[in-house]
């Protein structure tokens, strides 16, 4: 488990390295209880330069979101 935090920060970002190409279904994102993205985009690269956005959620309430993604492999 990862933890992370955007603190002071307008526009956080969070990228994750695979070391490889992997197949993905789906995201699972504890948030914590009192400071929570309530809208954020899930990107995919196969490079790290190039992202496309594969998922996004508009109404999260904080804990824990589990975001489907289907047929993705990618990188980060």
């Amino acid at each position: 488990m990862q933890w992370w935090s955007a603190e002071g920060d307008p526009e956080p970002q969070l990228k994750l390295d695979l070391r490889e190409t992997r197949e993905l279904g789906g995201l699972l994102i504890d948030w914590d209880t009192v400071d929570y993205a309530t809208a954020y985009d899930i990107g995919a690269s196969s490079d790290g330069q190039n992202w496309r956005i594969v998922a996004s959620v508009e109404k999260s309430n904080g804990g824990r979101d589990y975001v489907p993604i289907r047929d993705l492999e990618t990188r980060w």
